[in-house]
């Protein structure tokens, strides 16, 4: 008799939880769509974020250059055409 007790029980939790869940599920699908949304904008603003510390890691490897004794060596492009000018 426990058994069918417990299935019971078990029937009416599951009912009250589905009687529960199926009002809301308007604004459940709704929440779900924004949060995919968020989801993909956030993706967008990560991958922006990598290619500008990609860009930055680069153009510190290329511009500058510090020596043992810890002076910066500043690599310039095209020096002779500035001091020409």
């Amino acid at each position: 008799m426990s058994h069918v007790g417990s299935t019971s029980r078990a029937n009416g939790s599951s009912r009250s939880l589905f009687q529960n869940v199926v009002p809301n599920l308007p604004s459940l699908e709704t929440s779900h769509e924004e949060n995919v949304i968020h989801v993909k904008r956030l993706k967008v603003n990560h991958e922006a974020l990598d290619q500008d510390v990609s860009l930055l890691r680069q153009l510190s490897e290329d511009g500058i250059h510090q020596t043992a004794d810890g002076a910066f060596i500043w690599r310039i492009s095209g020096i002779q055409e500035k001091i020409g000018n």
